[in-house]
Order: structure tokens, then C-alpha cells, then sequence
């Protein structure tokens, strides 16, 4: 695929999906513990990954990126993509765990907002997709503002989410502030530089638009997934908040010697 420009697809790596009853688990989790003062991308698949297989092809023949419409016009199919690098400064709090979010003092992997901008001739689509735990929406409806007034894109024609990573900074506000309700309330140092982040990045997305086609793949990637509902020996106690017994149990632990089988399929 000499010449061929595509997508990175976004790597697979959470330690708590690792099947958690065995060495290797026990081994990484040991290194989670080391680490757990570093900023790391999620590596794990998503919206992007979906959309992975957009493959950038200026060596094509107008024949496969054009199409004729019925005035005669050439409509060229093009995308564009743009990893925005939005690695907040050491000391910020990592979240994503339990207790008070532990500050950054190394950087294992810069975080980006990867930008994803399709253009048939006619429509223009921003997909965005965060390396963050949790993006509040008011973060993306400023980013949405933002682009729009740059480019004149409606927001409706733009789609954002994130990694879900548990090795990033807050992007929902600090403290309780995260956990709250926030409309209307002004945003933060850290959700101020990323809505203007994601801007920058779907500015040059935009202007890497080239001649484009797509295509889709599947992978399959089990050795990095763990179910995490268990069904539990009989006699264990699984209480729910309703005063009731479960019938399975979701996270039950490392190495608990109660575990049964998965759920479901694992």
C-alpha cells in the first residue's frame, strides 16, 4: 500500500479489561500502579476507528474519487484528518480512578483530539473523537460554536465523543464540579484549551481534504477484553441495592475465589 495515507487505527489498551484472574493481569496491574502518575491515550478502539479505513488516494484515477451529476457537474469525494495534540500540563490530576486524581508527572503518550472531515462536493461531516475519560457537553458545544463560525459547517453535521481513557485530566470540570451539573457555567482553563483544540485540529483537517474513498474492516482483538459480569459459586452473596440477591456480579475482583464463569460470552 506504498503511497497510501490512512487513519491510525487507535490502539487497544485498558488494564481492566484484562482477564483479572491471571498472571499476566496481576503483572500488568503492578505496572498500572507504577504508572499511575502518566498521561496515556486511551489505546483503544473507537468512533475513529469505525471510520479508519478512509483511505487518502491522490495517486487514484478521477474515475474513482468523481461522479457526474445530473447538471454535469464533477462532485470529488475528499477527506481529511488531523490529530490535534491536547496534552495538558504535568500536575494536572489524572481521573478515571477512585479517590483523590493523582497529579501527572511524566507523559507516556500525548493526548490529541483526532478530526475527521468528509467532503462530497455538497456536505461537509466533522467527526472528533477526545482522548478523555468524559468530555461535558458544554466542552463540545463549544467546540461545535467555535466551528461554525469559522467554517460555516452547522453543528448539526458534526460528531464528537471520546475514548473513555482513565489516564487523562478532567475535561467535566475539578472536584464536584465534574460530578455536577454544569450548564451555563463558564468553563475551565483545561475545557477552554480543548474546545479551542479541537477547532485547530478540524481547521487543518480541512485543509488536508484529498481525493478519498472509503472502506470498512473488522478485527478481532479478544486478548485485550474481560468480561467484567460474573457468575459466582452458589451460596456467595450478591446484594443490590434494592434489598435483593443479583445473579451475577460485575467487577467481583482479582483472583476472587468465588468466581464461577463469565456472563454471557467472554
Amino acid at each position: 500500500m506504498k503511497g497510501i495515507e490512512k487513519i491510525k487505527w487507535l490502539r487497544v489498551h485498558q488494564f481492566d479489561f484484562r482477564p483479572k484472574h491471571t498472571p499476566t493481569y496481576k503483572k500488568l496491574l503492578a505496572i498500572e500502579n507504577k504508572t499511575c502518575s502518566i498521561f496515556k491515550s486511551n489505546l483503544r478502539l473507537n468512533l475513529c476507528c469505525m471510520i479508519a479505513l478512509v483511505i487518502y488516494a491522490p495517486f487514484l484515477s478521477a474515475q474513482n474519487t468523481t461522479a457526474v451529476t445530473g447538471s454535469g457537474q464533477n462532485k470529488v469525494f475528499k477527506a481529511g484528518a488531523y490529530a490535534s495534540n491536547i496534552t495538558p500540563p504535568l500536575g494536572e490530576g489524572i481521573v478515571g480512578n477512585f479517590g483523590t486524581p493523582p497529579p501527572a508527572t511524566y507523559i507516556h503518550d500525548q493526548l490529541h483530539a483526532r478530526c475527521l472531515v468528509l467532503d462530497d462536493s455538497e456536505t461537509r461531516l466533522v467527526f472528533v473523537v477526545v482522548d478523555n475519560v468524559g468530555v461535558s457537553s458544554e466542552v463540545f458545544d463549544e467546540a461545535k460554536r467555535l466551528i461554525n463560525a469559522a467554517t460555516a459547517i452547522p453543528k448539526e453535521q458534526m460528531l464528537m465523543s471520546s475514548t473513555h481513557t482513565h489516564s487523562a485530566t478532567s475535561a467535566a470540570g475539578v472536584g464536584e464540579k465534574r460530578r455536577g451539573w454544569n450548564k451555563e457555567r463558564v468553563l475551565d482553563e483545561y475545557q477552554t484549551f480543548l474546545a479551542r483544540r479541537i477547532l485547530d485540529g478540524v481547521q487543518v483537517a480541512m485543509n488536508n481534504l484529498q481525493p478519498a474513498r472509503i472502506g470498512w474492516g473488522v478485527g478481532s482483538v479478544p486478548q485485550h477484553l474481560f468480561n467484567r459480569r460474573w457468575k459466582m459459586k452458589p451460596g456467595t452473596p450478591m446484594p443490590n441495592p434494592f434489598g435483593r440477591q443479583d445473579k451475577v456480579v460485575m467487577n467481583p475482583g482479582v483472583g476472587n475465589p468465588n468466581l464461577l464463569e463469565p456472563a454471557g460470552a467472554n
